[in-house]
């Protein structure tokens, strides 16, 4: 599963700031306002962060496994550098991306 990056973004944002501050306010206030089942809306909020969480998770792995289209290795031969490239793909998918991207091993 893929994301784009605005959604990452406002879905990282909720499971790491937002709900977690919103848990701790109900499980705070809650008793002080006369508020019930606390345990279970407490519970619930966190479910919901945690669960928000690992689909993000999935999100970054597949993110990570897709982002190189190949690997530029720098070959150090004394006082000579030479430049290999290991494609992921074949050459002929690069025609029609827009940009491609490579991982430099040294």
């Amino acid at each position: 599963m893929k994301l784009s990056n605005k959604i990452y973004d406002v879905l990282k944002w909720l499971s790491l700031v937002l709900l977690p501050a919103i848990s701790v306010l109900y499980a705070t206030l809650a008793p002080v306002w006369g508020l019930e089942n606390v345990e279970p809306v407490v519970v619930t909020i966190n479910a919901v962060g945690l669960f928000i969480g690992a689909m993000i998770g999935v999100s970054s792995n597949a993110y990570a496994k897709t982002r190189y289209d190949g690997v530029l290795n720098v070959l150090q031969n004394g006082a000579k550098k030479t430049f290999d490239l290991a494609l992921d793909h074949p050459p002929e998918n690069l025609e029609n991306q827009k940009e491609a991207i490579f991982k430099i091993r040294k």
